[in-house]
């Protein structure tokens, strides 16, 4: 099968939003903080057609942080049946591609303990302790330099 990453609308992104990330949060909880800004990527990973993996790249600095050329990634997410077969990872990719056009420098996230091993091999390392993400659950504070080689 061959996977396509292309651009999708945010309102694309709820269904995997809502099944892999939030499931017990009420639908108007979906739309994140930042979706809707202009420079905002929301990119999908289709395999044989279908919508199955999703990230958003929003331009923002970590909290604490004046970093103007920093971006996140946020509400990253394959659905569970196609994990493992690297979509996920040139999801990713094709965020970080966009964040270094616009001139970014450092990409950062707050990622679930059991996702730490997905990141650290697409080179964020960790920085700080396990902390409560806002309601979903403990988090990391991963970010990894963007070069222009990925």
């Amino acid at each position: 099968m061959s996977i396509e990453i292309r651009l999708i609308a945010v309102q694309d992104t709820y269904p995997i939003r809502k099944r892999v990330l939030w499931p017990d949060d009420p639908p108007e909880t979906l739309h994140r903080p930042g979706d809707e800004a202009e420079n905002t990527r929301h990119v999908g990973g289709f395999w044989a057609g279908q919508l199955v993996s999703i990230a958003t790249v929003v331009h923002d600095a970590p909290p604490d942080t004046q970093q103007p050329t920093a971006w996140r990634l946020r509400a990253v997410a394959t659905l569970p049946e196609f994990q493992g077969r690297g979509i996920g990872k040139r999801v990713i990719e094709h965020c970080m591609a966009y964040a270094i056009e616009q001139g970014g420098t450092l990409l950062w996230c707050n990622a679930r303990p059991d996702a730490m091993g997905f990141y650290e091999r697409l080179g964020f390392q960790v920085e700080g302790d396990l902390f409560e993400g806002l309601g979903h659950g403990p988090r990391y504070f991963m970010w990894r330099w963007l070069k222009l080689e990925l």
